[in-house]
């Protein structure tokens, strides 16, 4: 056996992936059973009994083409004014190699469920087109077609023609005259005509893809499963990675193929042999021809702006699309067969999904709607058979839960929590998309690690609302940009598994729960207590937990304070500061109205032996000095209001201590009144209940500290407390004070910070 390094065959662009999977296939179908493959670094490694030379022998002198053939689609050259060079060669050699190749192209030429157009005058087709028109215009132009073939001085007259024989009557004329200048009007006109009358003779294109499926040989049907398959529904479905059955536009890839073929191996050039070791090896090499690529190459596509000059050709190896085209040959699962009627479309193809804006530079919200897929590429490193490489392709899945993956998103997560098949180190990720025009292109859209992410499974509850966001008609600018913001975040954070980025998805679910100002209708999204355990090192987010556990006031919830379109709105102000103390002015309120004035400022009440989400009273300092992302708390405040509180916990070392700061005694004082639960001065003692005086906060939005303190000072001795007789002054940071009255702390160290030494805390 020997290791061949092929480093023409790279993961990217999609030919190299393709040119891979092609040797591999066909030296173990043709030379070498036993052959195994894997990617290593960055080219694909074959282990054969072939070397580097013998496997250039191979593919020279004996290796037989897959019969690639696509009679369904116009160009493919089976109709008249096909280009007809390389299908002509093909059915002329008489090398062994092609015996299949030729015995396809005449089984399909018999078939009855091709249109009939060979052999057919041109007066005649007209008759068909004039009377199949269902518009007054189209028949108008049929008409003139066929008086202007009428008033033609020729012998016979042109309407007597074949289609084929009009082309060699123009290929006669002399160049520049006026009969030519005329002759190639009526040739664009003879070619929408013959299109026309296809149309409406033979079968349609999936009775001529069933009978290719029942009459073909197996190689046959093997091109089929890629380019072609009829699904449950008795529709056709077309792997995106052949574009639509095997053709890009214009583009008859089979046609093409044939040509190709011709060129390299019936009427080899003298550069066959380079080419291929060019195209095997990476070699340099001469002899290029100037041809389109399709959607495989990108950067082998020509046009403006895309080489050294204002505009470049598209100069391409023809063993790069010989060998293209194999390996898409090989691209097949059989997945269809095992497909219900309502399952995705796409599912004809392995690991194949709709496409997801996200992941790439060029990324844009428009790619969703002109884009045809996603396909993503398996690499492997154990080496293994083809034989097994196909049976992996047969399962050709990805779960997210107990569904398929069906987009690029939900791929990453499959492939963040290992929902893939295994044995796969990395995908290579393609984006078929619309560009230079009504093009397609194959771009590479990244590399994702086949790694587990601990949160992979925390980023599924987040995709209702993503699916509820795709079903809204005409969704405002800034609702679609937050919701791109979310899928770019998740995809991020799920190709990077970086922990600090989970921050980054949950901020940008918030700040999408803002856009929606939580109109879900009968969407609830219920996020789990696994965030809590996640993300409980940040201080923005302990923070805004905090903040959302705070309890419920006559069925009022959290929420309903940020929520706009609600009659209990508070969140206003013109900085998180001022928004959160208008938050706490209006609790205040509701809680003395709905008489439970002890509500307004505690957390929601748990089960035992469940512990709330009060904090630590350090912890506020970083938020007293402004050492917070005030922007970051707000968006993470309203991605925690969809948390279920009543039944959520504190999970285990959630009460910590924080060593930033000093606790400001001021807020200390002022938090005793603000607390919402009964003070326990000292074990042993009963509990204290201190009522909350309204006038406070507004004396703090004014940055009357002294004034504020000193009123608390008064009513923590009117409650029977002892507190330090301290001198506080104004301070600037009112607003910072009266807004961090709102967060829930623990006693443990509030009460010793404020009472004398008789009445502290042990």
């Amino acid at each position: 056996m020997a290791i061949v390094e092929l480093r023409g065959c790279r993961p990217e662009p999609l030919s190299g992936y393709l040119k891979a999977l092609a040797v591999f296939r066909l030296v173990s179908t043709q030379v070498d059973p036993q052959a195994k493959g894997c990617w290593q670094g960055e080219c694909f490694c074959l282990d054969s009994t072939l070397d580097s030379d013998s496997l250039l022998k191979f593919f020279l002198s004996t290796y037989s083409p897959t019969p690639l053939i696509a009679p369904w689609n116009g160009g493919s050259g089976f109709y008249p004014g096909d280009r007809r060079d390389g299908i002509d060669a093909i059915l002329q050699t008489q090398e062994p190699r092609f015996d299949d190749y030729r015995q396809t192209i005449r089984l399909v030429q018999g078939f009855g469920e091709l249109p009939r157009t060979d052999g057919m005058l041109l007066g005649d087709m007209l008759e068909v087109a004039i009377g199949g028109a269902k518009k007054d215009e189209e028949r108008e132009d049929w008409i003139s077609l066929k008086n202007s073939l009428d008033d033609t001085n020729v012998f016979p007259p042109l309407r007597q023609l074949t289609a084929d024989e009009f082309t060699k009557y123009v290929n006669k004329l002399a160049k520049g005259s006026p009969e030519l200048t005329s002759a190639k009007a009526q040739a664009k006109s003879i070619k929408k005509l013959v299109t026309k009358v296809k149309k409406t003779g033979g079968g349609s294109k999936a009775e001529i893809v069933r009978a290719c499926r029942n009459r073909l040989g197996d190689r046959a049907v093997e091109w089929l499963d890629a380019a072609a398959v009829v699904r449950a529904d008795g529709d056709l479905g077309y792997p995106p990675i052949l574009g639509t059955g095997g053709n890009e536009g214009r583009l008859d890839y089979t046609n093409n193929f044939m040509l190709r073929l011709s060129e390299l191996l019936i009427t080899p050039a003298k550069h066959s042999a380079t080419l291929l070791r060019s195209a095997l090896y990476g070699a340099a090499s001469d002899g290029y021809v100037d041809a389109s690529t399709g959607q495989f190459d990108p950067g082998r596509a020509g046009g403006f702006n895309q080489g050294t000059g204002v505009e470049s050709s598209t100069m391409v190896n023809p063993w790069d699309q010989v060998l293209t085209l194999e390996g898409a040959a090989g691209w097949a699962g059989g997945v269809s067969r095992r497909q219900r009627v309502n399952s995705p479309r796409l599912a004809v193809s392995p690991f194949t999904v709709s496409c997801s804006s996200v992941g790439y530079g060029s990324a844009a919200d428009s790619d969703t709607s002109g884009a045809r897929a996603e396909v993503w590429m398996p690499l492997w490193s154990r080496p293994l058979a083809f034989s097994e490489f196909r049976s992996l392709l047969k399962e050709g899945r990805a779960d997210v839960g107990k569904n398929l993956a069906a987009s690029g998103l939900q791929f990453a997560q499959a492939v963040a929590s290992l929902s893939v098949d295994r044995g796969i180190r990395e995908f290579a990720r393609f984006s078929l998309l619309k560009r230079r025009g009504d093009s397609y292109v194959a771009l590479p859209s990244g590399r994702i690690q086949v790694d587990f992410a601990e949160a992979a499974d925390l980023i599924q509850e987040l995709t209702p609302l993503l699916d509820h966001c795709a079903r809204l008609t005409e969704p405002p600018p800034r609702l679609t940009s937050a919701k791109h913001a979310l899928e770019r975040t998740i995809f991020e954070y799920l190709t990077s598994k970086a922990p600090g980025r989970l921050t980054s998805v949950l901020q940008a679910f918030g700040r999408l729960v803002q856009q929606l100002d939580f109109d879900f209708g009968r969407l609830r999204i219920r996020l789990s207590a696994g965030w809590l355990d996640h993300l409980g090192s940040s201080s923005e987010f302990r923070i805004a937990a905090a903040l959302a556990s705070l309890r419920s006031i006559d069925g009022i919830f959290s929420y309903s304070y940020l929520q706009r379109s609600s009659p209990h709105h508070a969140w206003v102000g013109r900085d998180l500061s001022h928004r959160m103390a208008c938050v706490a002015s209006r609790r205040l309120m509701e809680a003395g109205r709905a008489g439970v004035p002890g509500h307004a400022f505690a957390p929601s009440p748990v089960r035992a032996p469940q512990k709330p989400l009060s904090l630590a009273p350090e912890e506020v300092t970083a938020f007293l000095l402004g050492r917070c992302n005030e922007g970051q708390i707000e968006d993470l405040l309203f991605a925690c209001t969809q948390f279920d509180w009543s039944h959520v916990q504190a999970p285990r070392g959630w009460e910590r201590t924080s060593r930033v700061g000093i606790l400001p005694r001021d807020w200390a004082l002022l938090k005793c009144l603000f607390f919402g639960d009964p003070l326990y001065p000292a074990p042993g003692q009963p509990s204290v209940s201190v009522r909350a005086e309204p006038t406070i906060i507004p004396l703090l939005l004014a940055g009357r500290v002294e004034d504020a303190c000193a009123i608390a000072q008064r009513r923590l001795r009117a409650s029977g407390l002892s507190p330090y007789r301290v001198t506080f002054s104004d301070s600037r940071h009112g607003a910072r004070l009266a807004a961090a009255l709102l967060i829930p702390v623990t006693q443990r160290r509030l009460l010793n910070a404020v009472l004398a030494p008789q009445e502290k805390v042990s």
